[in-house]
C-alpha cells in the first residue's frame, strides 16, 4: 500500500516550517493588537505640538494590516491651526514604505488619508519630505481663509506634489488641475468662476513660491497668471508680484470694466496684483 502524502517524511521540514511561520504570524498579530495605541496617540500628539504651531487630536488609533505590511490606522483626526481653523482627516493610514532608505537611517512610510471629500497618497520620508498624489477633494472644505483671510475657493482639485521642508523653508514642486469652481481673492472686485484651472508651481529658491504657469478657463473668461510670492515672516506679510493676462467675451467686458479692469477693444487686457497678501494692490 502506497504511503499517504501527510506521512511522508520528505514533506516533514516544509510542514515544520509552514507551522513555524504560521507561529511567527500569530505572534506577531498579538503583539501588533496588543501594542498601546492610545499611548502612541499621545506621543504624535505631543511631538506635532513641539515641532509646530499645530494641534493634532487623534480619535482612534489601532492596528492596519494589507498586503504590503502591516501599519496603523487613526480615524477622526483634527488638525488645528492657533487661530482655531481645522481640517478634519477621517482616516490616516501608515504603514513602512519599502525603500532602501531604511538601510541607510532615513525611514520611509507610505501615507493614505482621507479626507476634505477626497484621498491623499504618497510616501513620507525623511527630512521631512512628501511624494504623491492628491484626488477629488473639495475645496470649500480647507480652512483657506484662516491662512489667507479674505480668500476661498470651490471646486474639485487633484495634483501631484513632490516637496521637501529646507532650513529656508518648503522646496519642491506642484502640478494641479481643479474642475468646477471658483475663487475669491481679497480686494479684488468678483469671484471667478472656472471650469477648469491647471498650474505648475515651483516652491523654494530666492522666492517663497514661483507661479510657473497658471491657466483658468471660466464662463466667457480665460486667465493665464505667471509671477512669484516672496518670503515673509507670516503669510499675511507675503509680498505679491503677479501677472495676469485676461481674455474676456463681450458680454461680460462692461461689467469688468465698471470695476476697474482695464480691457482693450478686443476684450484682452492685462492687470499686476502686488502689494502683500493682506493687502493685495491690483494695478
Amino acid at each position: 500500500m502506497p504511503r499517504s502524502r501527510l506521512s511522508d517524511p520528505r514533506g516533514a521540514p516544509a510542514r515544520r516550517a509552514g507551522a513555524a511561520l504560521g507561529c511567527i504570524a500569530l505572534a506577531g498579530l498579538f503583539v501588533v493588537r496588543g501594542f498601546p495605541y492610545d499611548l502612541l496617540a499621545a506621543r504624535i500628539s505631543a511631538s506635532v505640538a513641539m515641532a509646530t504651531p499645530l494641534e493634532l487630536a487623534i480619535g482612534e488609533l489601532g492596528p492596519s494590516f494589507s498586503l504590503l505590511g502591516p501599519g496603523v490606522q487613526a480615524t477622526s483626526v483634527r488638525l488645528a491651526a492657533p487661530g482655531g481653523a481645522g481640517l478634519r482627516i477621517d482616516r490616516l493610514r501608515v504603514r513602512p514604505a519599502w525603500s532602501l532608505g531604511w538601510l541607510l537611517l532615513r525611514p520611509a512610510f507610505r501615507i493614505g488619508a482621507e479626507v476634505a471629500g477626497g484621498n491623499v497618497d504618497g510616501t513620507l520620508g525623511a527630512g521631512p519630505s512628501f511624494a504623491g498624489e492628491v484626488g477629488a477633494l473639495d475645496l470649500e472644505q480647507l480652512p483657506v481663509a484662516a491662512l489667507w483671510p479674505g480668500a476661498a475657493l470651490s471646486g474639485r482639485l487633484d495634483a501631484t506634489l513632490d516637496v521637501r521642508a529646507t532650513a529656508e523653508g518648503p522646496a519642491g514642486s506642484i502640478a494641479l488641475t481643479a474642475q468646477q469652481g471658483s475663487a475669491t481673492l481679497p480686494r479684488l472686485p468678483l469671484p471667478l468662476p472656472f471650469e477648469s484651472l491647471s498650474a505648475r508651481l515651483v516652491l523654494g529658491g530666492d522666492a517663497l513660491l514661483h507661479v510657473e504657469e497658471l491657466r483658468l478657463a471660466g464662463p466667457g473668461v480665460e486667465a493665464e497668471v505667471t509671477g512669484s510670492l516672496g518670503r515673509a515672516p507670516s503669510f499675511a506679510e507675503v509680498p505679491f508680484d503677479l501677472r495676469i493676462e485676461l481674455e474676456v467675451d463681450p458680454a461680460l467686458r462692461a461689467g469688468l470694466q465698471g470695476f476697474g479692469v482695464p480691457l482693450r477693444p478686443d476684450g484682452r487686457g492685462s492687470l499686476h496684483v502686488g502689494g502683500t497678501a493682506a493687502r493685495p494692490v491690483v494695478e
